[in-house]
């Protein structure tokens, strides 16, 4: 049957799944391999890619981890040796190589040491079920520190779509104010979708709205400590919350669960109807799971 991008056939081989995204693509794994285990208790299993590069086919195993961890964990650099089919010859591919590229279509720019950390997982979730898309958020992407910059920059440029998370902490953070720039720059540059939301009682929408151009003003950082925040980063975050979408209420946990899902709910539906809608038109990669003499085999031809 086919149901929203995904395409999943059985036959003699084994069950074939299409998807029109990396996001579909590891959700698809991460089932898959559920199920075996469950099938198969106990049983350990790998991930044979099979792939073709400069005319020649591959194969690249990804043990000890399957290919729905590899792609659950984002490890997009991650290195597999490949031995090449029926004839000798060996390559080193990278992840993102076997995917045709790993880009996500949308980024969400926040300041870990806030309360985004358990605000925002159940929005990541919920926008990649509805695009098809990757979420990118730092407290998942940028492991290595080093080059934080760098990837940041990477990562936002690739987006077509920006969620800021705005709070008291987030105003307080130079790398939060950089990406903060760097959206709006891409927006002027090549129009790339701003949106706005607060996971802050103090840094709401109807708080901002209130402060004085000409004047800075006062939050409290992750520490608990008074920080004054300058009068030119007020400037731009007034005209922020006037010149894109934003999402009235503040993403409050402490309302309860079901309620704060339903805030993500009107947040995805803000950003897709805007967007028109947000499910992009990609080829479809295929992956294919067979069972063989030596276990499951997980066949992906990229796009």
């Amino acid at each position: 049957r086919e149901l929203d991008g995904l395409r999943v056939e059985s036959g003699r081989d084994g069950v074939e799944v299409g998807c029109s995204s990396v996001a579909l693509l590891r959700d698809t794994c991460v089932q898959l391999e559920g199920l075996l285990e469950q099938l198969y208790p106990g049983v350990h299993f790998s991930t044979v890619a099979r792939f073709t590069l400069d005319g020649h086919r591959f194969e690249a195993d990804s043990s000890p981890l399957t290919l729905g961890a590899i792609l659950e964990s984002k490890q997009w650099r991650k290195v597999l040796q490949a031995a090449k089919v029926g004839g000798q010859g060996r390559r080193r591919v990278l992840v993102r190589e076997l995917l045709g590229g790993v880009e996500c279509g949308i980024f969400a720019s926040h300041c870990w040491r806030d309360r985004s950390g358990e605000l925002l997982p159940g929005l990541k979730r919920l926008l990649e079920a509805l695009s098809g898309d990757l979420v990118w958020m730092d407290l998942e992407e940028l492991m290595e520190e080093t080059q934080f910059a760098s990837r940041m920059f990477e990562g936002l440029q690739a987006a077509r779509v920006v969620v800021i998370c705005l709070s008291g902490v987030y105003l307080t953070r130079q790398n939060c104010l950089l990406e903060l720039m760097w959206a709006l720059q891409q927006h002027f540059a090549h129009g790339k979708h701003i949106f706005i939301v607060s996971v802050d009682p103090q840094v709401t929408i109807k708080t901002i709205q209130t402060w004085s151009r000409e004047e800075g003003v006062e939050v409290t950082d992750d520490k608990g400590n008074v920080v004054r925040v300058g009068a030119e980063t007020v400037r731009v975050v007034k005209d922020l919350v006037t010149g894109f979408k934003v999402y009235e209420e503040w993403l409050a946990p402490d309302h309860g669960e079901a309620a704060l899902q339903k805030q993500h709910a009107a947040v995805a539906e803000m950003i897709d109807s805007a967007c028109s809608p947000l499910q992009g038109k990609k080829e479809q990669p295929v992956l294919a799971v067979k069972e063989v003499a030596s276990g499951w085999v997980i066949e992906h031809t990229a796009p």
